[in-house]
């Protein structure tokens, strides 16, 4: 999956790193739709700074392992997040990959029931519903030549109906959690856009 990353803010009276806005690809451990673990790669923008790469891990029993790679030097560059699962046909390990950069891997025996219920995802998001998701209406944060491994190791673009999420805001009160963006509806496509409708960077 390849995505750009247009302009975005956070909300300006939390400096920790809590507060965030990202964007990512992720094979999630998703064990009777309760998430076991998971392996990311993608980009993210913290207060105060740029929108830097940054892939992280985290399993069942296990610690969250978070790495930082470069900093985007501009808005709109358009770049490969994925997870590869090798090696193909039998996919004992999963890495996360920017472009051919690999910044970390996950056995899949860490996950709770190894390669039964894991599942590609693709979002936006955030530490507050007040900071914004990256991109406008005339400037989308678009996800694209979005693809899923099959057991054999081969990729494919058949991907049929494909769900996600999107916070209308109904959980705007709450400032503790973490949220998450997505198109509004089931979509049949390998290329989808996520936007700010009012886009605004005040309290969080």
């Amino acid at each position: 999956m390849y995505a750009t990353n247009p302009t975005e803010q956070v909300c300006d009276t939390d400096t920790s790193a809590f507060n965030f806005s990202s964007a990512w690809s992720m094979v999630d451990d998703s064990y009777n739709g309760v998430s076991q673990g998971y392996i990311q790669s993608g980009y993210v923008r913290s207060y105060g700074g740029s929108d830097e790469f940054f892939a992280q891990k985290q399993y069942l029993g296990g610690n969250l392992t978070t790495v930082y790679g470069a900093t985007l030097s501009s808005y709109g560059q358009n770049h490969h997040y994925w997870v590869d699962c090798t090696p193909s046909g039998t996919c004992t390990t999963l890495s996360a990959i920017i472009d051919s950069d690999v910044f970390m891997t996950l056995p899949i025996s860490d996950f709770y029931m190894g390669i039964k219920y894991l599942f590609p995802e693709a979002f936006s998001e955030q530490g507050y519903l007040s900071s914004d998701v990256p991109g406008t209406a005339s400037s989308p944060l678009t996800f694209s030549e979005i693809q899923y491994q099959l057991p054999s190791g081969s990729f494919t673009t058949s991907l049929g109906t494909e769900h996600y999420e999107n916070d209308s805001g109904t959980l705007s009160s709450d400032c503790n959690l973490e949220h998450r963006w997505g198109a509004d509806s089931a979509v049949s496509s390998n290329t989808f856009h996520v936007w700010e409708a009012t886009p605004s960077n005040g309290s969080c």
